[in-house]
C-alpha cells in the first residue's frame, strides 16, 4: 500500500482512509499518497493557493457568528 520511501508518519493518514474506504466497501480509485500528489500538482500550488486562503477566511468567518453564540459572555 505504501510507496515511495518515506517514513510510516507520512504514510499513516493514506493507509487509514485506504483502510477504512475498503471497510466501507469505497471506491479507493481516487485515493493518492500525499507525497505524490504534491510532486505531482506542485505548480497548481501557486496558482490556487491565494483563491484557497480567500476561501478559508470566509468560511472562518462564517462559522464564527455560529461559535460566538455558544461562548460564555
Amino acid at each position: 500500500m505504501l510507496e515511495g520511501g518515506y517514513g510510516i508518519e507520512a504514510g499513516l493518514p493514506y493507509t487509514n482512509l485506504a483502510v477504512i474506504a475498503a471497510l466501507a466497501e469505497a471506491d479507493t480509485t481516487n485515493i493518492r499518497e500525499p507525497a505524490r500528489v504534491v510532486e505531482k500538482y506542485w505548480w497548481k500550488k501557486k496558482k490556487t493557493m491565494p483563491e484557497v486562503i480567500k476561501i478559508t477566511r470566509k468560511i472562518k468567518e462564517i462559522l464564527l457568528k455560529y461559535t460566538d453564540a455558544f461562548q460564555e459572555k
